[in-house]
């Protein structure tokens, strides 16, 4: 383990130049470069990823957040360090449970531009199809050396393809920042696998003008490890882009460590504002993607109020009813014709929720009794949606296309 140490200790041996004083902090500006880097290696060896690495990597960082999350670890707020372009931020919006998201990164340009802003904006859908909570995205240009009180409450910190821009002063104050300030319950930062390298043919150096280093696998463990018994987590490690099966010792393109904080540890004062840590970010862009802000309950609920009114205002319009004041809907066709609540409910307990709306069923429960002489249309035009398969959805049920 000491020659682990030192090994990696060597990587951090550079000239104390001007440049380290002002680099105060992050921006993975590699997504596009790297692509067309990694790119070019693949079309001279064996090794090809499908789909491209960088979209390997947000999935596989998502699939973590999903999974704690899904696991009992509440997680609600994220930040995304050294966001740039801001690809996997648009990309958690997909993530249902989050309830904010920013980005941060030191090239105010880059999160400023009016590309960057337009991708995250809402669209018309987002609000046809809103989430179940309000999701706040917001992007600040400022450096994760920096402590800022705006971020106290994070539960979850990535840091994708970043650290090994870093100066070794810079990473020491992102270590402190995020694992001694923010003490988020889960930390998931990607690195390349130096030992990777090796497969790409007339290779040398490093794989981005801007790398201050590159880790071995056993490298990235030493720091990682560190991290975690200074700070009170448990890691665990992955990675992405698989080797070839012939070089499969050499380990995956980028590795992958998930920092996961000890429930007894301390958590960060989340009080009035910390006068030693003002505000220091500046926020250039922020957004709402909105949502119902209901209960589950209230949601199936007034689905089924939404599907009985669709159904009244289509027969009322489309056949003659010779008393309208006690006309009878099947229960089990209005079920069946909602597919997103017959997805959720059984017959039985959608009837017994339509009994506990005030629904007046006939005396076999087969049938509810509606007085259509005056009926609600508010949503009558959108009955079709009821009586097709074209049905509600969560936002987290929609397909999703990545720009991969």
């Amino acid at each position: 383990m000491e020659k682990l140490e030192e090994a990696s200790n060597t990587l951090f041996i550079l000239p104390n130049t001007a440049a380290e004083d002002r680099v105060q902090g992050t921006s993975n500006k590699e997504t596009g470069e790297e692509s067309r880097v990694i790119s070019q290696l693949e079309d001279k060896c064996d090794v090809k990823f499908s789909p491209p690495l960088y979209c390997q990597r947000y999935e596989a960082v998502r699939n973590v957040i999903q999974d704690y999350h899904n696991g009992g670890t509440r997680l609600i707020n994220l930040l995304d360090v050294g966001c740039a372009e801001c690809k996997f931020v648009k990309r958690a919006i997909q993530i249902p449970f989050l309830e904010r998201i920013a980005g941060l990164d030191v090239d105010r340009d880059l999160v400023a531009s009016a590309s960057v802003q337009h991708s995250l904006t809402p669209l018309t859908t987002d609000y046809l199809h809103k989430r179940k909570k309000d999701l706040k995205v917001e992007v600040f240009h400022g450096s994760i050396a920096d402590r800022d009180q705006m971020m106290l409450g994070i539960d979850v910190v990535t840091a994708i393809e970043v650290i090994e821009h870093l100066y070794p002063s810079v990473l020491s104050q992102f270590e402190e920042t995020v694992f001694s300030y923010l003490r988020p319950k889960v930390v998931v930062v990607t690195t390349p696998n130096s030992e990777f390298n090796v497969l790409f043919p007339n290779f040398s150096g490093m794989r981005h003008p801007d790398h201050k280093f590159e880790w071995t696998r056993a490298e990235f463990r030493v720091w990682s490890e560190r991290l975690s018994r200074t700070y009170g987590y448990s890691v665990t490690y992955s990675g992405v882009g698989d080797p070839t099966p012939n070089s499969a010792d050499v380990g995956p393109c980028s590795q992958i460590a998930v920092f996961v904080k000890d429930p007894l540890s301390p958590t960060p004062n989340l009080g009035c504002g910390d006068s030693a840590h003002p505000v220091v970010y500046e926020k250039v862009f922020s957004t709402i993607y909105p949502g119902h802000n209901q209960t589950e309950d209230e949601i199936i609920n007034n689905e089924i109020i939404y599907a009985v009114n669709s159904q009244s205002y289509y027969l009322i319009t489309n056949f003659e009813v010779e008393d309208k004041s006690r006309t009878h809907l099947s229960v089990s066709h209005i079920w069946q014709c909602s597919r997103h609540l017959s997805s959720k409910l059984a017959v039985q307990e959608f009837r017994e929720r339509l009994k506990k709306l005030n629904y007046e069923l006939t005396d076999d429960g087969n049938s509810v009794i509606i007085n259509m002489e005056e009926p609600d249309t508010s949503s009558g035009s959108d009955y079709d949606e009821i009586l097709s398969p074209a049905e509600h959805v969560d936002p987290s049920q929609l397909e999703e296309f990545w720009d991969c």
